[in-house]
């Protein structure tokens, strides 16, 4: 990997990171305006998921055996999960449960991996 990817990566996870790992606990604990979300907006979400894992994916298309794998698969997933509820805007949003904290932990985590290797000091 290049140093300017390198760079590139880093840039993108000083974005996203902080997102992710402000998203993760705030979902969790507003999970109830889900229960009865116009498919509308679940649309918007989508659409928005969709808009901004295009940029990462475009911006940061590398696969490698390091950390910057992180921000394309965070890309991915943004991409997955936007066309996912524009494809089924009206399908039952997912519970409070194991699997909604276990989600909701997981964007938090990868939220705070991101933010350390976007703030960190570069080795070196």
């Amino acid at each position: 990997m290049t140093p300017s990817a390198d760079g590139r990566a880093r840039a993108i996870a000083g974005v996203v990171g902080p997102v992710l790992l402000v998203l993760g606990p705030t979902e969790a604990m507003n999970a109830e305006i889900w229960r009865e979300v116009a498919p509308t907006l679940v649309y918007l979400n989508g659409l928005l998921l969709l808009i901004c894992g295009a940029v990462i994916l475009r911006l940061h298309p590398i696969l490698c055996r390091r950390w910057p794998v992180l921000v394309t698969l965070t890309g991915a997933f943004l991409c997955v999960g936007g066309i996912t509820r524009m494809i089924w805007p009206a399908a039952p949003q997912i519970e409070e449960g194991p699997v909604f904290v276990g989600m909701t932990a997981a964007v938090g985590l990868l939220g705070a991996v991101l933010c350390w290797q976007a703030f960190r000091r570069p080795p070196g």
